[in-house]
């Protein structure tokens, strides 16, 4: 009897998520027209998450930003360009290390303000890894460290206008806001 009700509970939970998967269906955007420019990240108009992440031009421009150089000049790392990968919420720009280098993660998410950045730092010190304030980058900023073994691995964490960066590397607080700094001036 109870390997039936079970069963027939499968078959129903089952039928549950056919249903709800295809009433979330719905069709393709259009192609983004990328012989236009994206509207700038840094102007006082917020640009939406959704929009952010369904652009595909406009978040290889912000991992573009980012670029190797860019991180070559200010971290010290030699790099790959970033590949990146993009939700609803976050467009994060991965590199791998060239030959034995470190490697690091960039995010960026955008329609970010004083309370939404406040919110994000304490869920970051809700972790166990208690943030600390960083001054002279961006509107406002907070670092975060983690040691693995003899490593130790920084993230730096900042918000410009409406947008929020974060950047985590085995590198000092100093090192990523000289990269932050770079990045933000190009947006």
């Amino acid at each position: 009897m109870w390997m039936r009700s079970r069963s027939a509970l499968v078959s129903f939970f089952t039928a549950g998520l056919v249903v709800a998967s295809l009433a979330g269906c719905q069709a393709a955007p259009a192609p983004a027209d990328s012989s236009s420019p994206p509207a700038d990240l840094s102007s006082d108009t917020a640009t939406t998450d959704a929009e952010v992440t369904n652009d595909p031009v406009l978040s290889k421009q912000i991992c573009g930003k980012a670029s190797a150089a860019v991180v070559k000049s200010t971290l010290g790392f030699t790099v790959t360009e970033p590949q990146e990968s993009f939700d609803e919420t976050e467009i994060e720009c991965t590199y791998r290390a060239v030959g034995n280098g470190n490697s690091l993660v960039v995010k960026f998410r955008t329609g970010q303000d004083a309370a939404s950045f406040a919110r994000n730092r304490r869920d970051a010190d809700s972790t166990g890894m208690p943030t600390t304030d960083v001054d002279g980058v961006g509107d406002q900023a907070y670092a975060t460290a983690e040691e693995f073994d003899a490593l130790v691995s920084n993230t730096l964490v900042a918000r410009k206008g409406t947008v929020q960066m974060s950047v985590t590397a085995p590198a000092t607080i100093d090192q990523e806001k000289a990269f932050v700094k770079a990045v933000f001036a190009s947006l």
